[in-house]
């Protein structure tokens, strides 16, 4: 077990580059802890971005907070959440023997995929000097589903993030 891990650390290592302005974009895992309020958390993060010749970048981030007073939290784009249901709807649609539904379904199928590609937001690097830059970046199609088990309750909740 341990040398298959090890195998596959390495083989990442291959496709890896040391500097992001050598490759297209990026993909990390994050973990982090912190206190908000009275509670302490744990975020685990996967995220990535897409670099584009032009220095825009398309940011994509999926997180779940873990907090000790037992309120959960699922962070992602909209599109990770409105896609799978409109592909859902496609397919029924695409499938049934009502005529003209299959157009409708086409299109669902294929909002639906387009809605799952669609970033959570964008940034711009700026370069500053050899392997420096700075990016500032909006990201505004964020959703957040809360769960409070405390109240058996679940929230769904926008958010916006800017930063550099």
């Amino acid at each position: 077990m341990k040398l298959s891990i090890t195998i596959f650390i390495i083989s990442l290592y291959q496709l890896s580059c040391a500097q992001l302005s050598d490759c297209k974009g990026s993909f990390h895992f994050k973990t982090s802890l912190g206190r908000i309020d009275s509670a302490s958390y744990q975020n685990f993060s996967i995220g990535g971005e897409y670099i584009f010749e032009n220095r825009f970048g398309l940011n994509y981030n999926f997180d779940f907070i873990h907090r000790n007073d037992r309120i959960y939290q699922l962070h992602s784009s909209a599109g990770l959440l409105a896609g799978p249901p409109l592909i859902g709807i496609g397919i029924i649609a695409a499938v049934s023997k009502t005529s003209g539904n299959s157009d409708i379904g086409a299109l669902g199928i294929l909002g639906g995929i387009l809605l799952l590609v669609l970033p959570e937001g964008v940034s711009y690097h700026i370069p500053i000097k050899f392997n420096w830059d700075f990016a500032p970046f909006l990201n505004v199609l964020g959703v957040d589903f809360v769960r409070n088990n405390n109240v058996n309750k679940g929230y769904l909740k926008y958010t916006a993030s800017a930063g550099m």
